[in-house]
């Protein structure tokens, strides 16, 4: 992903709307990748609909922590309006 946005113009994604979210998993320090891509994104013209989000997995390669799915689709859904 950093690659891709780093290859993008300026201005490119004018006119897109965007959200951004990561996948984290539950340690004392944990990175905020979301936070940095809407950012990115934000630095290459999108319009941000939605703050950065994580969700928690189980160990590096997942799957979903309970309840995580539930997050996510409350987040999706919160957007629904903002697509318009």
């Amino acid at each position: 992903i950093k690659k891709w946005l780093n290859d993008l113009k300026d201005g490119e994604l004018s006119g897109v709307k965007a959200a951004a979210f990561d996948t984290r998993v539950k340690i004392w320090i944990s990175g905020n990748a979301a936070k940095k891509i809407s950012k990115a994104l934000a630095n290459k013209g999108a319009n941000i609909i939605a703050e950065p989000k994580g969700f928690y997995v189980k160990d590096n390669e997942g799957p979903l922590l309970e309840g995580e799915l539930e997050n996510a689709k409350a987040w999706a859904r919160a957007m629904k309006p903002k697509l318009k």
